[in-house]
Order: C-alpha cells, then structure tokens, then sequence
C-alpha cells in the first residue's frame, strides 16, 4: 500500500476516513496489510487504540516496521520510546529522543529512567533489524551527547553517570560533552587511578597476568588508555586555578602506594607525571607550580618527570621560555630546573630538525 496514497487521503477525509478503510477492507487483508496500513498514519493515541485489537505478534510487527517522523503528540513520545526498545530498536529510539531534546519549542519531559535505559538498551544492542549508516553514526554521537547533558541537568546520581561514561568513552571523545565525572573521580579518588591504570598496564613484576588477555580485559585496557589520555584536572586544582597543597600531596602519596601495590610504580609515576605537567604557573609567575616542584625535589622519580616531560612535549611550547624557567631554578629546585632545561632542549631539537623539513 503506497504511503503517499495514504497519508494524501487520510490529511482528507481524517480519522473518518480511516475508520471506514478497517471497515471495509480489513476483513479482506492479509494481517501484515492491516499493519502496513497503521504504519502510515500518525503515531498517537487513536493508531495505538487501533494497534491494540490486533493479536501481541501483529503490534511487534508494527513497532518494528514504523517510522517515527510523524508523531502528533509530545505525550506518545515515552511510549513510542519504549516500545521501540522493547523490539530491539535502540538506535531509532535514540534517533527520536535526539530530535526531541534538539527541539527547543517542545518540552524535554522525558523521565532520567528512559533516558538511562535507552543508553543502555543501545549499549547492549546487536542491532536487531536495524543498520547503521555513516550518517545515522553521526547521528547516534549526537545523540548519546545530548542524552548526557540532558542528564547534567536532572536529579542523576554521580556514580550512575559516571557507570554510563565508562561505557561511552569511545562515543563521548568526539563530542564536547567530555567524561567530566569519571575525571572528577580520577582526580579526587587516587585508588580509582590505580585501578584504572591496573587495567591499562601490566603489572610490572607479572603477579597477577596470564599469558594473554582475554577479550573484556582488552576493553577495560581500550576504555582506560582512552580515559587517561582525556584526562587534564589536576588533584587539588580548584575553580579559580589554584592548587591545594594538601589535597594533591595526598592524593599523589595514596595514588603512588596503591600503584606500587598492585606492581605499577613505574607505569603510576609516569601517569601522575602527565597530569602534573598540567598545573598552573605558581604565583611568582614560574612553571611548574611550587607544590609540583617540591613534589619533583622529593620524590626524586625519573619516571614522574619523563611524564611530564613528554606530556609537555607533546603540547608543544617555546625552548626559550622553558630554558628562562630552568635559571631561575637553578639554585633551589635541582631536579625540575634539570627537567626543564631538558624540555627546552627537547624543543631546540624539533626545532632545527623543522627547520630541515
């Protein structure tokens, strides 16, 4: 049955119209025609009242043959959504729920428990019948992205948002909306740092490791690279851009112990390294901070400072503002002006040899 013919009559003669084509023709059609035909007509709640007197194998069809482009109501939006779910149709459920939290004439009052459960429908999904396009990938993106900041703004609890994040890395990294809980957490748990770098690496003693790494421990390590590479809050670090001494001491002190106690000292120093290169400038205007200098000074680590090193390197910068940095160190802080002159010298390098390219 032609949807144009249909939709044409049905915006003229109306549910009238309707009426009097069941009354007609539905004792004549196949039960796969009668589906056919309610696919073309508005989702709402006459359609659904007239989906119900079909058998429960018929309104499967239906949910999973319809199209959800032509819905009347903002009230049929939940039910549309979960019965879209219930036939393994994630993606479409996720389609629609973006076009409704994209619409900003419309109310987004969508429950933070559909909007859960069609994050994790999709995340266990085996697509069912449907495929997914290059375009309708981009869609999806956009999609878990706006799920997430609708989310932000209900009455979520932390860890069940930071549980999603985990899940959705892959998908969170190219959008705006970064794993901000699962960093906070980073930054204010030091033994979730060292479970997430327990994922990440093996250990380096070989207590705990069998010869290979079955495949959900290759996810874990996947998610885990992805989650540190993301991550730039240092512990400690306020809004207004200071650091609490204290608190990043501590944190630093906890993360290094529980790392050297699940044999990944090396591999902890060097991560904690990495985020340190991202504190501020101290107040006397020198880099790094005067709390990640005393912490160099201590602790003495060859691995903490080849983190910064190269978590600096890979940013880029000025060898001469680096090497500026290492004078005025030179006399009290050894090791970080040694470090810094390093970077400077690293710079020089690239340098010259982009000089030659």
């Amino acid at each position: 049955m032609a949807i144009e013919f249909v939709q044409t009559r049905f915006a003229i003669g109306k549910w009238n119209w309707v009426e009097q084509m069941l009354g007609n023709e539905q004792k004549r059609w196949f039960s796969q025609q009668t589906v056919s035909f309610l696919t073309t007509l508005p989702i709402c709640q006459r359609t659904m009242n007239l989906l119900a007197n079909l058998e429960e194998e018929e309104q499967s069809l239906y949910w999973q043959a319809v199209s959800v482009n032509w819905i009347i109501s903002q009230d049929d939006y939940e039910v549309t959504i979960r019965k879209l779910l219930e036939v393994n149709r994630p993606y479409t459920a996720l389609d629609l729920v973006g076009l409704i939290l994209r619409n900003e004439q419309e109310s987004k009052d969508l429950s933070p428990t559909l909007l859960i459960e069609v994050l994790e429908e999709l995340a266990n999904s085996t697509f069912g019948t449907e495929t997914l396009t290059p375009d309708g990938y981009h869609r999806c993106v956009d999609g878990v992205e706006k799920i997430f900041c609708e989310l932000d703004q209900l009455n979520v609890e932390d860890s069940e948002i930071a549980r999603l994040e985990w899940v959705y890395l892959p998908l969170l990294e190219q959008t705006l909306r970064q794993p901000k809980l699962l960093h906070r957490k980073l930054s204010k748990n030091p033994l979730f740092f060292a479970e997430i770098l327990k994922f990440v690496y093996l250990s380096e003693d070989d207590r705990d490791e069998s010869d290979s790494l079955d495949e959900e421990a290759m996810i874990r390590a996947n998610l885990g690279r992805e989650l540190l590479e993301s991550w730039y809050q240092v512990p400690g670090l306020a809004e207004e851009g200071t650091i609490d001494s204290e608190e990043l001491k501590i944190w630093v002190s906890k993360a290094r112990e529980a790392c050297c106690a699940n044999g990944r000292g090396e591999r902890g120093d060097y991560e904690i390294g990495r985020i340190l290169a991202y504190a501020p400038k101290a107040a006397d205007g020198i880099y790094p901070n005067s709390i990640v200098r005393e912490i160099i000074e201590k602790l003495e680590s060859e691995d903490l400072e080849r983190g910064i090193v190269e978590s600096l390197w890979n940013e880029g910068g000025d060898a001469e503002i680096y090497r500026n940095y290492a004078i005025a160190l030179q006399t009290t802080d050894y090791r970080t002006a040694a470090m810094l002159e390093k970077i400077a010298s690293i710079y020089d390098s690239d340098s010259h040899r982009d000089g030659f390219e």
